[in-house]
């Protein structure tokens, strides 16, 4: 093996490529790693620059200690499954209800119309009412696209009832004005839905009491009524019904985004070692770039003579 090494050094040397190599293949074409260099600093500027501000507000709220009375949770629904010989699992939680309802377009689109219509928008709610119903539609749905990607909500650690609140828009006051929206509409709607949900268990087991005259059920309907009402008087007295702020949010007095030396210095960098690879590859399969005129953009590729 060493003999034919020996007997065929230039051949053994070209199976490797060095580093030195490399350099000399680089600067031999520095001027069209520059240019793809030039091309990506400035495109990467452009859009950095395109990119509207980003505020962040972030309030941290807790999951609000409270009496379940709804008819499908609690004891007096084990009671009843209890009667009828079925044993139930009677565990539920307001959050994952909760999680869901700030998420779902129905909210998203109540929120925008009492809340938020000319931020997303930019018309009033008597201007969206002008539109005819596609047209209507068409707002509403960009309305609540835009909304849906201008907030998250949630839950760090499993084991812990805390959550975070984050809204990212282009205005810092927006962005602690909706932060603080958002929690309030959110414990009015889902408390509003309990309430009437109560209202119309209470109503149902009422005549249910007076209709049936086992006293066994008639006392078991009597305290499911007793527990829809304190839900209904929860409501009343407590704003916070399912959250509880802890940490209100604050108007945001340095900018979330964008990144912007970031984008520049990440994308000058792509284009030089794009313009590097495509060196590399050009050298690799015997190319090279002739110029046509003296203008350094009338190039084409042909393959050298001597490869």
């Amino acid at each position: 093996m060493k003999e034919q090494n020996e007997e065929f050094p230039e051949e053994a040397q070209k199976r490797y490529i060095t580093l030195t190599d490399l350099m000399v293949i680089a600067w031999k074409d520095k001027f069209l790693i520059a240019f793809f260099s030039i091309t990506f600093f400035f495109y990467s500027l452009y859009y950095s620059i395109s990119q509207p501000d980003a505020w962040t507000s972030t309030s941290v709220v807790i999951e609000a200690q409270r009496e379940s009375g709804g008819g499908f949770s609690g004891g007096a629904m084990s009671g009843l499954a209890g009667i009828a010989g079925i044993s139930i699992d009677t565990s539920s939680s307001g959050t994952d209800i909760a999680l869901a309802t700030i998420n779902s377009r129905k909210f998203m689109r109540n929120f925008v119309i009492n809340r938020a219509l000319k931020d997303l928008t930019g018309m009033e709610k008597e201007e969206l009412d002008a539109l005819d119903d596609m047209g209507r539609e068409k707002v509403m749905q960009s309305a609540v696209g835009s909304l849906r990607n201008s907030f998250s909500f949630v839950k760090h650690n499993p084991l812990a009832p805390v959550h975070h609140l984050t809204v990212y828009v282009s205005d810092p006051k927006t962005s602690q004005k909706w932060n603080d929206w958002l929690i309030q509409d959110l414990n009015k709607t889902l408390m509003e839905e309990e309430v009437l949900e109560a209202e119309k268990s209470i109503e149902f087991l009422q005549k249910k009491a007076i209709a049936t005259k086992n006293q066994d059920l008639k006392s078991l309907f009597y305290s499911m009524i007793e527990a829809h009402t304190r839900t209904v008087m929860l409501a009343e007295v407590r704003s916070e019904y399912v959250f509880k702020v802890i940490d209100p949010a604050e108007v945001p007095l340095v900018r979330s985004g964008p990144q912007r030396k970031k984008i520049v210095i990440w994308g000058t960098a792509i284009g030089t070692i794009l313009g590097l690879v495509l060196v590399l590859i050009k050298d690799f399969f015997g190319f090279q770039f002739k110029r046509l005129t003296p203008s350094f953009f009338s190039l084409r590729l042909v393959r050298r003579k001597d490869s």
